[in-house]
């Protein structure tokens, strides 16, 4: 009897089912950040960093996430951590991953500072409304 076996290669033939469940474990590898000139050509036109800023700011940063702390090679998916900017000013504010970037800030706050503090107030208070049961 042959069995298929579902693999990130594609769907492999093998002969029992304990070689199936093998196939199914084992896990990728996984690969770094791709890096091109063309991605740093972009950064330098849209953003006026060089990649030793870019590197500089990461460094002051500690290589992860300004708001998450998280490395970008932990976070999915992979990508390079952004250059995030005040669309008023222009002004660079540091390098957050794609979720605090687009979904935090692009979409919640939205540059409102406002609506920062509003948050914050938000998470920090102490409500009179019950708990949630175990």
């Amino acid at each position: 009897m042959v069995f298929l076996a579902k693999t990130f290669m594609g769907i492999k033939r093998v002969d029992t089912v304990k070689d199936a469940v093998k196939l199914k474990s084992v896990k990728r590898k996984r690969r770094g950040l791709i890096d091109t000139p063309a991605r740093w050509k972009a950064i330098k036109a849209k953003y006026g960093l060089s990649k030793e800023d870019y590197e500089a700011i990461l460094q002051e940063q500690g290589g992860v996430c300004f708001i998450c702390q998280r490395h970008p090679l932990k976070i999915r998916p992979r990508r390079h951590l952004a250059v995030d900017h005040c669309h008023e000013t222009g002004r660079v504010r540091g390098l957050l991953c794609y979720s605090c970037n687009h979904r935090l800030i692009g979409y919640l706050v939205k540059d409102n500072i406002e609506l920062v503090e509003r948050l914050l107030e938000y998470l920090k208070r102490e409500s009179k409304y019950g708990r949630v049961p175990d």
